[in-house]
């Protein structure tokens, strides 16, 4: 069975994300006892399948397809390095917000008069880490 066309495109965002944050621990080891040349040669040997995948998979889509998806590119690599910046429990937090946010309980304020209006009415909380299983 085929997989769908949005699976693929999830998995070609999540491949991007991977290579980024691959890429951007050996450069962070690289002064450190723990890098070694063959793991970073390892970890480009696999940014270059992973780039080919991204590829071969979207080739032949329209111009604004590709706009989007280079777009899409650019946050998924903008996320992973803000996230390699975090502390674990920043990433919890950042989890929890992103699962709010799917979950449809995040809202964003169109105007600074309608966020104090929401902040007012206290419709706008904390956003705490849970447990996730």
């Amino acid at each position: 069975m085929k997989p769908s066309t949005e699976k693929l495109h999830k998995s070609a965002l999540l491949a991007v994300a991977c290579k980024t944050i691959l890429l951007g621990v050996c450069d962070d080891l690289k002064e450190t006892t723990l890098y070694k040349h063959a793991t970073k040669q390892k970890v480009n040997s696999l940014t270059d399948e992973l780039e080919k995948f991204v590829s071969q998979m979207y080739k032949g889509i329209s111009e604004e397809e590709e706009l989007q998806f280079n777009a899409l590119v650019r946050t998924v690599e903008n996320a992973a390095y803000l996230m390699a910046s975090m502390s674990p429990s920043e990433i919890d937090r950042l989890n929890a917000l992103l699962l709010a946010y799917k979950n449809g309980e995040v809202y964003e304020a169109s105007s600074d008069k309608a966020m104090s209006g929401m902040i007012n009415q206290k419709r706008v909380r904390k956003v705490e880490p849970e447990l996730i299983n």
